[in-house]
């Protein structure tokens, strides 16, 4: 078993088990449990940014391809009903639209990765 531990706090986050049948390659149960952990980290601790800038019915997130932001990808609008798509990515930056929701983009609202 596997335990993703809070440094801060020390709390035990997230467990992961994983049974193999048989006698499994070493690259077949790294593979395994990596693909399990990925999982497990992007939902704890989903990519998250805010609104740099607003053009129109588009905004600027403050993070990108550097940080794994693709295009295609949805961000929900903290405490707001609103989602948005990337449209295009820059290494530190990415283009968004609104794609559900009613109300306007505005400067410094928070973001988080919604796929």
């Amino acid at each position: 078993s596997l335990r993703i531990i809070e440094t801060e706090t020390g709390r035990i986050a997230a467990v992961i088990n994983e049974s193999f049948a048989g006698v499994p390659t070493t690259s077949v149960m790294t593979e395994k449990v990596a693909q399990k952990l990925i999982g497990q980290v992007k939902e704890l601790y989903p990519l998250q940014g805010k609104i740099a800038e607003i053009s129109g019915p588009e905004g600027d997130l403050n993070i990108g391809q550097k940080v794994g932001v693709k295009k295609g990808d949805l961000f929900k609008v903290v405490d707001k009903d609103l989602v948005l798509e990337v449209l295009s990515v820059q290494p530190d930056s990415s283009l968004v639209k609104v794609v559900k929701g009613i109300g306007a983009l505005q400067k410094d609202q928070q973001v988080t990765f919604s796929n």
